[in-house]
């Protein structure tokens, strides 16, 4: 089942999304947002707040969005209470004929928040770790996942880790990737969910996928902006390049999301279209 809206909150979207899908020729666009919300005794999200650097369009559909969304109500004390916590929301804007398109909004995921660590790059990735992962000519996707909790009056720590890829690593090697990993995830944080304005233990999923290709010919390569688009490039990258190009790339954050552990449980997230 799917809600859909008409063309009032098309209009404010357009005026960023026309020089996105230019930028794009015109193709589907797909973006993930966090939305802080506060969701009432009864399981309605009442105000909604997008990450600073959500452009003004956007911010409007998705508060059109998430206020038709509901969660069972959570009980503190043998009386349901209001929740603060933190949902993504996937935004695509899908063409429709000439300078139009169709907006979908769609939940992914409610839960803590992580904040990545404000050191201005990724991982600091063992270089004997990168060579292992270019064998041969072939490229190889690298997933490291990390499970991280937050006691609701502790600090932060790792606990679980695991690496799925098909290059043929030892376990020394893969402890020494997941090493790395977690030490660079530990340097972040964790905003806790609120239940009755109380802080509540958190746990989180964070990973990185590693793709790397050997050196050889230039080949084109996505790079993923911080705004609202995807833009080609054409360079010729050696693995420390590849691997801080898409560190934290937009899968890995898609799949974090679908695992996220909230005390909210969602009772009607149907995705809203909103129609040109």
């Amino acid at each position: 089942m799917k809600v859909v809206i008409g063309l009032i909150a098309m209009t404010t979207w357009l005026l960023v999304s026309g020089n996105v899908h230019s930028a794009t020729n015109a193709k589907s666009f797909a973006h993930l947002y966090t939305v802080a919300i506060d969701v009432d005794a009864k399981g309605d999200v009442v105000r909604t707040e997008p990450t600073a650097d959500t452009p003004a369009s956007v911010v409007s559909v998705l508060e059109q969005a998430l206020k038709q969304w509901h969660f069972a109500p959570i009980m503190k004390d043998g009386q349901k209470t209001s929740v603060h916590s933190y949902l993504v929301a996937d935004v695509q804007a899908l063409p429709a004929g000439t300078g139009k398109f169709i907006i979908q909004v769609s939940y992914v995921g409610v839960g803590p928040e992580y904040q990545k660590p404000n050191t201005g790059k990724g991982p600091d990735y063992p270089l004997q770790i990168l060579q292992a992962l270019v064998d041969g000519g072939r490229r190889h996707d690298t997933r490291v996942v990390v499970d991280l909790a937050l006691p609701a009056d502790g600090k932060l720590a790792a606990t679980d880790a695991h690496v799925l890829t098909d290059a043929q690593l030892t376990m020394r090697e893969k402890l020494t990737l997941i090493a790395a990993i977690k030490h660079y995830f530990l340097q972040g944080s964790v905003l806790p969910e609120l239940v009755d304005g109380q802080a509540v233990a958190a746990s989180v999923q964070q990973s990185v996928t590693i793709s790397l290709f050997p050196e050889g010919p230039a080949i084109e390569m996505p790079v993923f902006s911080s705004g609202n688009g995807v833009h080609g490039a054409d360079f010729r990258p050696n693995p420390q390049q590849a691997a801080a190009a898409q560190a934290m790339g937009p899968s890995a954050a898609y799949q974090d999301a679908l695992q996220s552990h909230s005390v909210l449980k969602p009772s009607m997230v149907d995705t809203v279209t909103f129609q040109p």
